[in-house]
Order: C-alpha cells, then structure tokens, then sequence
C-alpha cells in the first residue's frame, strides 16, 4: 500500500484509503489523490485548503526550528478570524465575563483593603477656636465692659499760662529721629540682631514617620498575589484563542491550564515593560517599533514555543515580513474596539473576545503554523 508523508506535520497517512492526514486534518484536493508519491518520496504532498477549511483535527507538537515567516495579508486574517469567533462565540463570552468579573471583584476588594488601612502620617486633631458671637448677652460680659449710664459733665481744669521755655518748640519745629537704612542681607547672613539668641529647634515627631509595617507588608502580599491571579487567567484566555483559531475544541476549563507558562509570561512581560518605558521614554517612534516587531513574544511563551529570551528574536523573525500587515492590523483592531465602546459599553463584551482571537490568528499565520484561507500549506 502506497504511503505519503505530509509535509507539514511529517505524518505518514495511507494514499489509497485516506484522503486527509491523520495528524494534522490537512484535505488532499481531488487532482493529487489518485497520484500518490511512494514511500513519501515527494517533497511537497500537494494538499491544499480550500478558502472556508476551518481545521477540526487536533494539530501535533511544532518545534521552535519549524516556525517559519510568512507574509500574510489582513483580509486573511480577519476572514478567519471573524468565522472562529463566529462559531465559539457562545464560549468566548462566557469566558471573558468570568474573567472580567474575577478581575473586577479583585480590584473592589484591594480598594476596600487600603482605604481600611490607618493612615501613615496619622496627626493628632487641631482643636478649632470657638467662634465669636455675634450678638452677645450684656449681662455674660465681665464687669468693667458693661455700658454705664453717662453721669455729670465736669469741665476740665484750665491749663497755668506759662511763658514757653526753651525746651519747648513748635510741634513743626521738632526734629524727627533719622531712621536707620535697611541695607539688603547678604546670601547665608542671619537677619535677627547679634544680640538675639537663636530659637530652640522643634523636637522631631517621629510619629509623622510611623509605619504599620505588618499591615503595609499583607497588602503587598495580596497585590501580588491577585496581579498573579491575573495574569494566569490571561494566559488561560490566550490558550482558548489560540486552539479557536486552530479550529480545536476549546472547553471552559481550558482557562485554567496555564499555570506553567504563568511565571515565564511574568518575566517576558517586565522585560518588554522595562524596554518599552526606555524606548517611550527616548522617542515615540522607538517605542511604537518595538511593538510591532516584538508583539508574539506572548503568544509564543503561551503557545510553548520558545522560552523568555528566545521569545523575542523569534517574534522578531516572525514580523520581519509583516510590518505592513502589522501596521494595518492594529488600525483594525482599533476601530474595531472603538465600536465596541459606542455601543454604550455592551458591544465591547463581543469586541474583546474577537481582538484576542485576531491577533492569535496573525500570529499562528505568521509565522507558518496556520495555512491561510485558499493558500497551500506547505511553505517552501
């Protein structure tokens, strides 16, 4: 019995009985099925997608060596982007109101923990003075301050006439003491007198510096433990997308398998971080680079194709032949959640599902691991 190899999975698959590989669900077009190659001596197996295959056999392991650079356009990718949401929209959705509820009741809770938290720079209250009132009662102000009735006028007692003495002058003739020039201070020199001795100093409130360290040290406990939370529900959404994409059963539980990839995608992701605030930093245009041509980083650590640091040279092979498309996606993916958000909030609960399915789907044809719609699989 004639046998073939597939050459895009390496399976061996029988000419005369099947007419799609075992492994990897690619269709044998009715033109090369009667003209099987012996022994899978042909380098090409001839198989091709037709424009609406959507994958249904559960593709086997891609090393990192098989990964290839494809130039891809957009239309292909939101075509098929667009039909696997299409057809797992029920789960999408229930999987990304899970999580953004999980995400939601989170972040409640850690606003909730810190406003119970005491303050740090806690000072004792300022006693306010009592204020004035405006129409006191006469009889609750001290003796002495009450109006007394005006008694007898009496006259004052005439002045002695007296020659003026040589002591006394004429009020414009007297002589005004000179008033000493205020001479501007030199930078460092004290302004008060010699004479005057310096203030004590204020004793320093240590309290204004006291910190709960215990209660300060759970809260950053907590913190970390739910921002792991969520990038493993991250990771666990990128998982469903990329087997929605293949065309795989994805299940519910699906979100939760991703614990291995968590602390690689932790790592990944503040080493992008730490990069893109340099590169923002310099220049917008720098930063803007490094997005296009580094973004599969994530979904290559996800999908368990490359590690931390082999994750972005390989994305960088990934895009080389692909800015433009690239480029245009993220336009598209722009509008497409600024319609979501139009639409009073509710239409991003579908637009999210979809941006996480479309980028999966540029990633898997990219780089080789996705046949576009109407095109060979096998990539010479």
């Amino acid at each position: 019995m004639a046998t073939r190899r597939c050459s895009y999975c390496g399976g061996r698959f029988s000419s005369a009985q099947d007419r799609a590989c075992p492994d990897c669900g690619r269709e044998v077009p009715p033109e090369t099925f009667d003209d099987p190659f012996p022994q899978g001596a042909s380098p090409r197996d001839g198989h091709r997608l037709p424009a609406d295959w959507m994958p249904t056999h559960d593709t086997g392991p891609i090393s990192k060596a098989s990964i290839r650079n494809v130039p891809v356009s957009v239309p292909q990718i939101t075509t098929h982007a667009v039909k696997a949401w299409r057809r797992n929209l029920g789960l999408l959705l229930g999987v990304w109101l899970v999580v953004f509820g999980i995400n939601s009741g989170m972040d409640y809770g850690l606003r909730r923990l810190e406003q119970q938290q005491p303050a740090v720079n806690q000072q004792p209250p300022v006693q306010q003075p009592e204020p004035l009132d405006e129409n006191p009662d006469p009889l609750d102000e001290p003796p002495g301050l009450v109006d007394e009735p005006p008694g007898p006028e009496v006259e004052p007692p005439a002045p002695f006439d007296e020659p003026p003495g040589p002591a006394e002058k004429a009020p414009e003739l007297v002589e005004k003491p000179l008033q000493p020039v205020e001479q501007p201070l030199e930078r460092g020199e004290d302004p008060r007198p010699m004479n005057q001795p310096k203030p004590a100093r204020k004793p320093l409130n240590l309290q204004a510096f006291r910190i709960d360290w215990t209660n300060a040290l759970l809260v950053g406990v907590i913190k970390f433990l739910v921002n792991g939370v969520k990038v493993f529900l991250g990771v666990g959404q990128t998982l469903i997308a990329l087997k929605v994409a293949r065309g795989r059963q994805a299940y519910f539980t699906d979100v939760l398998t991703g614990a291995s990839q968590t602390t690689a995608v932790v790592g990944a992701t503040l080493i992008a971080t730490i990069l893109l605030m340099l590169a923002f930093s310099a220049c917008f245009v720098p930063g803007l680079f490094l997005c296009w041509n580094y973004w599969p980083f994530y979904f290559l650590i996800v999908d368990k194709k490359a590690g931390v640091f082999d994750s972005f040279t390989t994305a960088r092979e990934i895009t080389k032949n692909n800015l433009g498309s690239i480029i245009l996606l993220c336009f598209v993916s722009a509008l497409i959640a600024l319609a979501g958000l139009l639409g009073c909030l509710v239409g991003f609960v579908f637009a999210a599902p979809l941006l996480t399915v479309l980028w999966a789907t540029a990633y898997l044809m990219m780089s080789g691991q996705l046949a576009a719609p109407g095109t060979s699989a096998f990539q010479g």
